[in-house]
């Protein structure tokens, strides 16, 4: 008969894991607390296991001397299975082991096989107030895949009860644990793909137990991206497959997509400069037409002041008496300017919405760099 764990009594199974010491190429920065985990998701919803006490379910799915693990990676096309030994903490209370296999990882190289290593811990304990719970945690890792050794895949498993011989009810959650800054760069992509995979992992696994131990599938119910609860039978296996279809977003149209937003912002930005020496040139045309101010300092006096004064015509100080040639020449310089006055006052309008639109693409500038700051921040330092 496979050893038999033993129920810690009056103590919190998650202190129990955070205490636990490891070797053998087990470390504990290849795991998280459970309330510490970022982005994890429900995979699948508490089930009840009828009949199926914790003690039985460790001895068919978990132990040393069960082939559980063997026929489920058979049964998803895994090769190359190594199950290490468990060892063994806190009188049998709780533990720690390794597992090898080969795999088919999408993510990020489409249909590749590559090794997957696991690392697996549990804790059997029955706090003072609550239920009888088993803590399962599994943490893998693809180190051979582009970026797969900047995080690590992780799921857990709760398995809870009433007393020592009550039926088990297990829930399954699951999400990603950053290793190097080098995932910030993927982990929009990576995370949402991780999830799906385990979620369509679990499903199985979680099938394949209610199989063995009662007899008949159990149905499973797993929550989708928008947060609402779908039902998952035995004739649904299929579906298992299907979730892992999903096709992320590729590294390119990600490239393509970041090209993009720098060619706007530089679209941008060379847009508000030409629109401010353009404001400057309205700005000082106006000085001169109407007369005023120009970047502080005055002007002698109105452009048909300028033009009409005596050392326009190149005339003395004193004004003789005009000409005929002279007075049309005068009222026709009158004429004009009176002409761009008008067309300028037409103009106004338009020069004012010009200087809104410089004034609205300052700040939509502004708020893109604060934007992108904040994105950084995220990616890098929260």
């Amino acid at each position: 008969m496979s050893e038999a764990i033993r129920c810690i009594s009056g103590a919190d199974p998650a202190a129990v894991l955070a205490k636990q010491q490891y070797s053998s190429g087990v470390s504990q920065n290849m795991f998280s607390p459970f309330e510490k985990l970022k982005d994890k998701k429900c995979m699948i919803a508490p089930t009840l296991l009828k009949g199926v006490t914790i003690a039985r379910l460790w001895e068919g799915v978990f132990s040393n001397g069960s082939d559980f693990l063997k026929r489920y990676h058979d049964r998803r096309k895994e090769t190359d299975l190594e199950v290490g030994k468990w060892v063994f903490l806190n009188d049998m209370g709780s533990g720690y082991r390794t597992v090898s296999l080969v795999t088919v990882v999408d993510v990020p190289r489409a249909g590749s096989l590559t090794q997957l290593n696991e690392a697996h811990r549990f804790a059997y304990a029955m706090p003072s107030t609550g239920a009888v719970t088993l803590l399962y945690q599994i943490s893998s890792q693809t180190p051979n895949v582009p970026a797969g050794q900047s995080f690590r895949t992780e799921a857990f498993l709760e398995v809870t009860a009433g007393s020592l011989n009550g039926d088990c009810t297990i829930g399954i959650w699951g999400g990603c644990k950053k290793m190097s800054m080098a995932f910030s760069a993927i982990q929009y992509m990576a995370v949402p793909r991780a999830i799906r995979e385990m979620t369509a992992g679990y499903r199985l696994m979680l099938q394949m137990i209610s199989e063995d131990l009662m007899g008949n599938a159990v149905k499973v119910s797993a929550e989708d991206e928008d947060g609402n609860v779908g039902v998952q039978g035995e004739a649904k296996e299929a579906d298992y497959g299907d979730a892992g279809t999903y096709q992320a977003p590729s590294m390119l149209f990600q490239g393509l997509m970041l090209m993009l937003a720098l060619v706007v912002t530089i679209a941008i930005l060379c847009s508000i400069s030409t629109l401010r020496k353009t404001s400057r040139i309205t700005n000082m045309i106006s000085a001169q037409l109407l007369g005023g101010d120009v970047h502080g300092g005055s002007v002698r006096g109105s452009l048909s002041e300028n033009l009409n004064s005596p050392s326009s015509t190149g005339a003395g100080a004193a004004r003789g008496p005009f000409t005929q040639d002279q007075a049309l020449r005068y009222a026709a310089r009158d004429a004009q300017i009176q002409s761009l006055r008008y067309r300028w006052i037409e103009q106004r309008v338009t020069i004012h919405n010009l200087e809104a639109i410089v004034g609205r693409l300052w700040w939509m500038s502004t708020f893109q760099l604060l934007f992108m700051v904040f994105l950084l921040l995220k990616m890098f330092v929260l």
